[in-house]
């Protein structure tokens, strides 16, 4: 799973700023999904990134236990 290797040698710290940065870009690109104007290039991103975020989420919420 590459989104899981690409959190390795990352701190808590990074984690939670990727994840911000993350969030933002998401919450557009859902802005357009809601309102019809996302182009399929910009879905599979949408997808992609709202993986990668839940795979960086669990990394640091694992990282916590």
């Amino acid at each position: 799973m590459e989104n899981a290797q690409a959190t390795v040698g990352m701190t808590d710290e990074q984690i939670r700023s990727r994840l911000v940065t993350m969030r933002d870009k998401i919450s557009v690109l859902e802005w357009d999904e809601k309102m019809g104007q996302i182009n399929p290039y910009k879905k599979v991103q949408l997808d992609s990134l709202r993986k990668e975020f839940k795979t960086m989420e669990e990394k640091l919420e694992a990282n916590q236990v």
